[in-house]
């Protein structure tokens, strides 16, 4: 167990937990049924860049003299402390386990930043079957998770100010067989979209069981695709995404103009691609919008269609509205 500081611990069951949510934010409503299909996450326009920027491999450039990895952009900055230390950087399997305890901090109506679950619930979420080898991988994402701040454009009263943000509240490790992480609380404060207002998406359930080492690609498609999805609910374009979004989602993937002359693009983008993309058939069905692209051209210009199974009703997208 790591703990940086000494905390309070409160426990309160789920009725007290939900009670406490609803007195401190208004008008807090979920879904009454969400297919097994799916996960409830909270997110806002931070996480989501967080999502996107948390495993990208840092190049020189990138690096500190500090020894901090750091990634920044108009509205959102990530950095990542000691990031030597770290072997190839932060992993896709801390991202899903962040993405996990995010959801069960969502369940609990994010009125809790201690974020408690059996190790049991985990390798079932996660489709793990070795829990030594589940319990190395638990501890090197936390230590990993531990690493990470970042500064966001605040909303509300804190619109377009930089709000500065540890992702971690310090205490976090595996007890008698239960994960505890504690959250710091400006963490849940970065999920709102409003000074009192909580978004949330509607994740694939498979994506986090698809082995990484054979699909390395797959969890940022389902996650780019659940938030396109989210984010433009009702409109026109609510299932037709362009093949270079879920492209540039797709990280540590290789571009285009690094592949050098012989360019292998069918071998090292396209078809990489369209595995991982079949890879979530139990949830997506999806084909290319017009014809099939012929060229490189054809194809990073090109549009996906998604027909989803068994997605929730859209008029249950909002914890706040």
């Amino acid at each position: 167990m790591k703990q940086r500081q000494d905390a309070p611990e409160t426990e309160l069951n789920a009725s007290e937990a939900g009670e406490e949510a609803l007195r401190g934010i208004a008008d807090f409503t979920i879904a009454p049924e969400v297919p097994r299909e799916y996960y409830i996450i909270a997110q806002s326009r931070s996480s989501n860049a967080l999502a996107r920027k948390l495993t990208r491999r840092a190049g020189d450039d990138q690096l500190s003299m500090f020894g901090e990895a750091e990634f920044s952009d108009e509205s959102f900055k990530l950095s990542i402390s000691h990031y030597r230390e770290l072997k190839n950087g932060i992993s896709v399997s801390a991202l899903k386990l962040l993405d996990i305890l995010v959801i069960k901090a969502t369940n609990a109506f994010l009125s809790d930043p201690l974020v408690k679950l059996t190790l049991k619930e985990f390798m079932s979420m996660r489709g793990l079957k070795d829990e030594k080898e589940a319990r190395k991988q638990i501890k090197r994402d936390m230590e990993a998770l531990d690493r990470v701040k970042f500064e966001y454009k605040g909303v509300g009263a804190n619109k377009n100010s930089w709000m500065k943000v540890s992702l971690s509240g310090g205490y976090y490790g595996i007890v008698n067989s239960v994960l505890h992480y504690r959250f710091n609380e400006e963490f849940f404060t970065s999920l709102r979209i409003h000074d009192t207002k909580y978004l949330y998406m509607h994740i694939p359930t498979e994506a986090f069981k698809l082995p990484d080492n054979h699909h390395p690609y797959a969890y940022y498609l389902a996650r780019r695709l659940a938030e396109h999805k989210r984010m433009n609910a009702g409109k026109s374009n609510e299932d037709i995404i362009a093949v270079k979004t879920l492209l540039e989602a797709c990280v540590n993937m290789p571009k285009y103009e690094d592949l050098g002359e012989a360019k292998q693009v069918g071998t090292r983008i396209r078809g990489p691609f369209e595995r991982d993309m079949d890879a979530l058939g139990g949830t997506i069905k999806w084909h290319y919008a017009g014809e099939n692209p012929e060229t490189w051209e054809a194809f990073i210009n090109a549009t996906v269609q998604i027909e989803w199974h068994l997605y929730p009703n859209a008029d249950n997208a909002n914890l706040l509205k």
